[in-house]
């Protein structure tokens, strides 16, 4: 009798241990095979200075904090060597959704990014970067919506630089593509897209274009591959206007989006000579390959309303921008593309001269091309 309940005892027990190790195993794989929803992606290099930690711990605490919780988050600490990888690795400590990789030697963003696509298991990509906030409804609203437009690519938001006056960006994707030739269709660290879709056309980052490696990479996603980009008009996306960057991190990005530009357009139109914006959409309306990528018509409206104005004008090329002035009587002239007014000083048939309501003089030289050339 006392050896039967010995028996049965161990029996009890080993059937117990069997059914915990196996809850426990089959918990175990399915936490390994679980795709999440969203991989979100972030690139990061040296920003726990006193200025910056803020900036970075806000910034992941953002997405930590999202009311969509179903991510994975792939953060790259891109070989910094101040003390961004204590800050990661507390934050990896407090949620196991954090993944950190590191880069034994900063290799810039398109690396990253592509490394960090490498290993993404989401049905959704979402970017963000180290100086931003996302609110906390951004992932819950993004997810809604590409749900329910299966043949939407990628979608954004629109964003505010220091709380003030919010920036939009196309709903409309054949006005998005139009965007893609001279400026991001989607703000990158707002974006969500599919990532089935970047892996069947094989899209990743590339270095060609410094500090601008946003621009090429929407132009293969949508010119080249037809995805289709529609942004929420939700204010989603806090930037901060004067987050440190390298000391020329402006006039390296200022040069290679020119180049992208020019490539851009080159693409389409091939050698057809174009002097500013307004000639080389014009130019790309008249092409038989646009036809094959959007809606002329809508490439008609874009291009009338941002690059070609009616009335008197004169094209001026500026060191921080290019624009028309748009005569509004003998001494006023506006910006077209901005709200910028100025005063007019002296005006010949080879120069002008302003005030600008806002700022200082300025004088402006037209050259051969009729260009009126900004002059020092």
């Amino acid at each position: 009798m006392k050896n039967k309940i010995i028996l049965w005892s161990m029996l009890i027990f080993v059937y117990i241990l069997f059914s915990f190790t196996s809850y426990y195993l089959c918990h175990y794989v399915r936490k390994l095979s679980h795709k999440p929803t969203i991989s979100v992606i972030m690139s990061t290099y040296n920003r726990t200075d006193s200025y910056g930690e803020d900036l970075l711990s806000r910034s992941v605490n953002s997405i930590l904090r999202q009311t969509y919780k179903d991510f994975e988050f792939i953060i790259i600490n891109d070989g910094s060597d101040d003390k961004t990888a204590e800050v990661l690795k507390r934050f990896a400590q407090q949620d196991k959704r954090i993944i950190v990789l590191t880069n034994p030697q900063n290799k810039g963003l398109p690396y990253s990014l592509n490394k960090g696509l490498d290993i993404a298991k989401g049905k959704y990509i979402a970017r963000m970067d180290d100086d931003d906030f996302s609110v906390p409804s951004r992932f819950d609203k993004q997810v809604r919506f590409l749900d329910e437009n299966p043949h939407i690519s990628a979608t954004g938001c629109s964003l505010t630089f220091n709380g003030k006056d919010p920036l939009l960006f196309p709903s409309d994707p054949d006005e998005a593509k139009a965007y893609t030739f001279t400026k991001v269709p989607v703000l990158h660290p707002c974006a969500m897209f599919r990532r089935d879709f970047i892996e069947k056309h094989n899209i990743r980052y590339v270095n060609t274009y410094p500090n601008a490696e946003d621009m090429p990479f929407w132009y293969d996603f949508t010119i080249v591959h037809n995805g289709l980009i529609s942004n929420l008009p939700d204010m989603l996306l806090y930037k901060k206007a004067n987050a440190k960057k390298a000391k020329n991190y402006g006039s390296i990005q200022n040069e290679s989006v020119r180049r992208y530009q020019n490539d851009a357009f080159k693409k389409i139109i091939k050698d057809k000579p174009c002097n500013n914006f307004c000639e080389c959409y014009k130019s790309l309306a008249k092409s038989e390959e646009i036809k094959k990528i959007m809606d002329v018509e809508k490439l008609k409206t874009y291009m009338n309303k941002h690059f070609c104005p009616s009335g008197n004008t004169i094209f001026v090329h500026h060191p921080q921008w290019e624009d028309y002035f748009v005569f509004d009587s003998e001494k006023r002239i506006h910006r077209f593309s901005s709200k910028d007014k100025a005063t007019i000083l002296e005006k010949t048939p080879k120069h002008i001269k302003i005030k600008w309501d806002k700022w200082g003089t300025e004088t402006f030289v037209k050259n051969k091309d009729n260009i009126y050339i900004f002059k020092k």
